[in-house]
């Protein structure tokens, strides 16, 4: 939901609202020959009823929230059916061929552990059709026409439900961005009614006049002086959470992606008895949350960022700088996606190929740069990695530093 779209003009819960229309409209029947006067009729009072029965009975987000998380649930289920299914079939290629075999590699299954939903679905569709090219080569290793056919309708099995799981998401979407329509058009008619109760008893009656009074939070207590502070946002995976501010009666929590310029309305509410879940897909998102009372909103938290399904980095062109007074120096182009370089070397004598390869760094970028030893031979390769992935290592280098 677009906060630009639609904004909550109510600084109370959706509980709260309810049951004060609910308060109000008994108020009103029992005010109804005075409200006469400003033209509202029994009939007007009772569409206001109706209006607050309706948004009592509208489902809460916790409905929808539900909705979501069963779908990802089923998506997430299938696709672990689907790895091992993946797995079962390309496991026949690797006894059959073996593991650095040029066929095995053609299932392009390295890292398949580590797919977001989309490739491993593109991984399931590569390895049905590779599948079937192998179809008679594989058969001695018990692959059949059958296993295959299971496997492609457990490939759209997956793909079903990362649609449904879509389709829970959008409909909360919607369904939040009409509960705060709906709250609005309520509200409006509060603050009406509640003008004209007290325009009728204002000097005449003060115990009637305060039926009419609207405490922004659902109670009295008198009015805050100042918003509250910024609360402080927290992140788990797929969920968001805070502290309760004790001059707080609500909260809006927002997000929207790193390239995006709007933000959208993920929570507005009271302090809630959970945590909020996140599940808008991949990408590097930000959120940020502020607190509300009746002296209006508070500052912004903290902005967190949340990385969701990335990409592993790509392969990284490794080269070499020099060695100018024997200080090996290595470069590369920076990696998108990567956040961290690990550079492992194998030392051997001048000539020799290279043996067991040991982390010689990590740092964030190039160049870089260590002493050698004359009468060496020094191989490098770099990957590239990120908080999820890791890429696949570069081209090895060599260098030789003569005595």
């Amino acid at each position: 939901m677009l906060i630009s779209e639609s904004q909550r003009e109510f600084n109370m819960t959706y509980a709260d609202l309810c049951m004060f229309v609910s308060n109000l409209v008994r108020t009103m029947t029992r005010d109804a020959t005075e409200f006469l006067a400003y033209s509202v009729t029994a009939d007007d009072i009772a569409d206001f009823k109706a209006l607050g029965d309706a948004l009592e009975v509208f489902p809460t987000d916790d409905w929808y929230l539900g909705n979501v998380s069963i779908a990802t649930e089923d998506k997430d289920a299938k696709a672990d059916a689907l790895r091992l299914a993946i797995r079962s079939i390309s496991v026949r290629a690797e006894n059959k061929w073996g593991p650095n075999s040029a066929r095995y590699k053609q299932f392009r299954v390295t890292g398949m552990n580590k797919f977001n939903d989309r490739d491993l679905l593109v991984c399931a569709r590569h390895v049905h059709y590779v599948g079937t090219q192998y179809l008679t080569d594989l058969a001695s290793e018990g692959l059949t026409q059958t296993i295959l056919d299971n496997f492609l309708a457990l490939a759209e099995e997956f793909e079903q439900s990362m649609n449904a799981q879509i389709d829970a998401v959008a409909q909360r979407d919607i369904k939040t961005e009409e509960r705060v329509v709906m709250g609005n058009e309520l509200y409006s008619y509060v603050v009406k009614y509640c003008n004209i109760g007290k325009q009728i008893w204002e000097n005449v009656n003060e115990a009637k006049y305060n039926d009419y009074v609207i405490y922004v939070g659902g109670g009295g207590g008198g009015t805050p002086e100042v918003p509250p502070p910024a609360p402080v946002l927290n992140y788990a995976p797929n969920e968001f959470y805070w502290d309760e501010v004790s001059t707080a009666t609500s909260y809006q929590l927002v997000y929207k992606l790193t390239t995006d310029t709007e933000w959208i309305e993920l929570y507005a509410g009271p302090f809630p008895s959970g945590s909020i879940a996140f599940n808008p897909g991949e990408g590097e998102w930000i959120a940020r949350l502020r607190a509300r009372n009746s002296a209006g909103y508070g500052d912004w938290s903290e902005e967190v960022t949340v990385f969701i399904g990335l990409r592993p980095p790509q392969n990284v062109n490794l080269i070499f700088l020099g060695a100018p007074d024997n200080h090996l120096r290595l470069s590369w182009e920076p990696v998108i996606g990567a956040d961290t370089n690990d550079i492992y070397k194998s030392v051997v004598n001048l000539g020799q190929p290279s043996e067991t390869f040991t982390l010689a760094g990590s740092i964030p970028t190039s160049p870089f740069e260590e002493v050698a030893t004359l009468g060496k031979r020094y191989y490098y390769y770099i990957v590239a990695k990120n908080a999820i992935y890791t890429s696949e290592p570069s081209l090895t280098v060599f260098f030789d530093v003569p005595v």
